[in-house]
C-alpha cells in the first residue's frame, strides 16, 4: 500500500511549486491546505488558484490569524498560510482537516523539533545556565516529569501544580499540549504533533535533500512511512515520478560551470584546528575579534574580487551575530539575508554570495535525536542549508555567480556536491541506520 505522505525531493528550480499549483487546479473539487514560509507566496497561490477558492488568514478586530484559519477551514475552504501559523494548529483545526478531507501541500520542511528557552538564554552557547533554568522549573513544579522514551533520556514534561509564577506560561502551555520534552535532564525541545500528518487525506512535502532534514528523522521516530518523488516536466505540464537523482544531476552539472568558488588566503580563518569549529554559531559568539576579521575579509572579497556593490551582493551570518552592528561587512549590511531563507525569488538578481557560516544541528535537537536512536546525516543537513541559501541568487536563473565560503568544511561539502559525490539513498528507511 502506497504511503499517503509524499516527499517531493527535487532541486531548486525543478518546478515543485509549479507542479503543486497545476495539481491543485486539476483537482478543483478537493480541499487543500497550502503551507509556505512567506506571506507573499500565499498571495501567489491565491492568485494562481483563485481567490474564490483559496483564502489567506488575516488578523481582524478581535480575532487572530488562527481564528481566521479556523473560520475558513470550518467552511471547507482551501487555505494558503505560513509555516509559523501552521505550527500553531490545534485539535480543532485537525478536526476540520478530517471532516473535510484536506490535502496538505507543505512547501519546504518545517521546524518540527525546536529548542525552547527564555529569550535571555541561548541553549547552543550557554548550556550550563540553560540546564540550571530547566532544573529550576522542575524544582518549583511549574513542570513535572512524565513518560520517558528513546534510551530513557528523552522525558515528556507535564504541567505541574505551580501556576502562579510569572514568565513560565509559554512553557506550561507547550506541556499542556503534549509537545514538550526534556533531553538528558538539561534541555527542552518542542515537538510538532505527529498525528497532524496522519490527519490529512494526503501530504505532499516539497523540498530538497530531505534525508538531511530533521523532519525526516521526525517521521522515522514516529514510524510514519513516506514515498520519495521527483518532479519531471513534459512540455508545459509537470508530473510526479518515483525519485530520480539523475534529474538533479543534470542541474548540478550545469551549476558547476556557473559557480565560481573563491580559493585564497581569505579562507585561512575557516580551517579547523583541534576541536574548534570555526564560523559556527558558538565560535562567532565567543570570538568577536575573529568574527570581525571574517566581516572584513567578506567586504574585501565583495569589492575587490567579485567587484560588486550592495545591490548585487547577498551574504549571511547567524542572526544573533548579525544583531551586533559590528558584525557585517562594511558597506554591505543591507545585503544580509537570514541563512534559513527559503522559497523566495526576491534576491534572484544577486551575483555575488558570501556564505560566512559553518552549520551544525542545534545542540538540543542533536541530543534529542541521539536520545531517540536516530543517526541523521549532519553533513547532508549542512549542505542542504547552504545550497538553499545560494539558490536565492541568480544561479536559480542559470546565471553565473561568485561565491565566498570561508569555512573549510562547508566549502568541501559544496565541492563534493558539485562533483556529484553526495547523493541521497535510493529509498527512505523507516529503521534508520548509520551511513558509512
Amino acid at each position: 500500500m502506497a504511503s499517503k505522505i509524499n516527499v517531493v525531493d527535487s532541486i531548486m528550480g525543478a518546478g515543485k511549486t509549479s507542479w503543486a499549483i497545476q495539481m491543485m487546479n486539476d483537482r478543483h473539487a478537493e480541499k487543500f491546505l497550502y503551507v509556505t514560509p512567506y506571506l507573499n507566496e500565499c498571495d501567489r497561490i491565491v492568485e494562481a488558484c483563485g481567490s474564490d477558492r483559496f483564502k489567506k488568514p488575516h488578523d481582524k478586530t478581535g480575532q487572530t490569524k488562527l481564528d481566521d484559519l479556523k473560520k475558513w477551514m470550518a467552511e471547507g475552504k482551501s487555505v494558503a498560510t505560513t509555516h509559523e501559523l501552521f505550527k500553531r494548529i490545534d485539535r480543532e483545526v485537525m478536526e476540520y482537516v478530517v471532516d473535510h478531507g484536506y490535502i496538505l501541500v507543505l512547501d519546504e520542511v518545517i521546524e518540527v523539533i525546536r529548542p525552547v528557552a527564555p529569550k535571555k538564554l541561548d541553549p547552543d552557547a550557554e548550556e550550563v545556565k540553560y540546564s540550571e533554568w530547566v532544573q529550576a522549573m522542575l524544582d518549583c513544579q511549574v513542570l513535572i516529569k512524565g513518560e520517558a522514551s528513546g534510551n530513557g533520556s528523552a522525558v515528556k514534561l507535564l504541567p505541574g501544580p505551580e501556576t502562579r509564577l510569572v514568565g513560565y506560561g509559554e512553557f506550561r502551555r507547550y506541556a499542556e499540549e503534549g509537545r514538550l520534552v526534556m533531553v538528558n535532564g538539561a534541555m527542552l525541545v518542542w515537538l510538532f504533533p505527529a498525528d497532524c500528518f496522519e490527519s490529512f487525506k494526503e501530504v505532499y512535502n516539497l523540498t530538497y535533500l530531505f534525508n538531511g532534514q530533521s523532519q525526516k528523522a521526525y517521521l522515522d521516530i514516529h514510524g510514519l512511512a513516506y514515498s520519495l518523488k521527483s518532479v519531471a516536466k513534459d512540455g508545459d505540464r509537470y508530473r510526479l515520478i518515483d525519485w530520480d537523482p539523475e534529474l538533479d544531476r543534470v542541474v548540478i552539472e550545469k551549476a558547476r560551470e556557473l559557480i565560481s568558488v573563491y580559493e585564497g588566503s581569505a579562507n585561512d580563518i575557516g580551517w579547523q584546528t583541534g576541536k574548534s569549529k570555526p564560523l559556527s554559531k558558538t565560535w562567532f559568539l565567543k570570538n568577536r575579534k575573529l568574527g570581525r576579521q571574517v566581516m572584513k575579509a567578506a567586504c574585501n572579497w565583495f569589492k575587490r574580487r567579485a567587484e560588486v556593490g550592495v545591490a548585487e551582493a547577498l551574504w549571511t551570518v547567524f542572526k544573533p551575530v548579525y544583531g551586533d552592528g559590528r558584525m557585517a561587512p562594511n558597506g554591505f549590511k543591507k545585503a544580509w539575508v537570514s541563512s534559513t531563507t527559503r522559497s523566495t525569488n526576491a534576491y534572484r538578481d544577486r551575483r555575488a554570495v558570501a556564505y560566512l557560516i559553518n552549520v551544525f544541528f542545534r545542540v538540543p535537537v542533536s541530543k534529542y535525536l541521539k536520545a531517540m536512536g536516530v543517526n541523521l546525516d549532519e553533513e547532508l543537513f549542512a549542505l542542504s542549508e547552504m545550497i538553499q541559501f545560494v539558490w536565492r541568487s541568480r544561479i536559480r536563473d542559470r546565471q553565473p555567480i561568485d561565491l565566498y565560503v570561508p569555512s573549510g568544511r562547508m566549502r568541501h561539502l559544496l565541492k563534493a556536491w558539485l562533483e556529484g559525490e553526495m547523493v541521497e539513498p535510493d529509498e527512505p528507511a523507516l529503521a534508520v541506520v548509520e551511513r558509512v
